[in-house]
């Protein structure tokens, strides 16, 4: 995933910079309904594992990948299960990441729109 947006503004960084675990929280609590997430301790832990990730690396470009970021969740609870988990936890379908930015009003992530898709060349 790249952090990079339009002009290389970091669109993830800016996100986060001035928002508390508190605000992240709430956000979660009100979307989780839509998403089908209950939003347990369990599911609160994970986000606040990926946002306090994303606060560690992403100003400094550190966090670019979406497959960099699954494993450091994957690795992060590999003592409860890892990927298996995470997914029990996150049931929609979508992948983790894309679950918790939805969940928490992050940005989309950068590759959830393909500008070129259904066109020819």
């Amino acid at each position: 995933m790249s952090n990079l947006g339009p002009k290389n503004e970091r669109l993830l960084y800016h996100s986060i910079e001035d928002v508390s675990l508190t605000e992240i929280h709430q956000r979660v609590k009100q979307n989780a309904a839509s998403l089908n997430v209950t939003p347990s301790a369990a599911v609160l832990e994970v986000v606040d594992t990926l946002f306090k990730h994303y606060q560690e690396n992403t100003d400094n470009d550190q966090s670019q990948e979406i497959h960099n970021d699954v494993r450091f969740l994957d690795q992060a609870f590999a003592h409860k299960g890892g990927s298996k988990y995470l997914e029990e936890l996150f049931p929609t379908g979508q992948g983790v990441i894309r679950t918790i930015h939805a969940l928490a009003g992050l940005p989309s992530l950068q590759m959830d729109v393909d500008k070129g898709f259904g066109t020819a060349l």
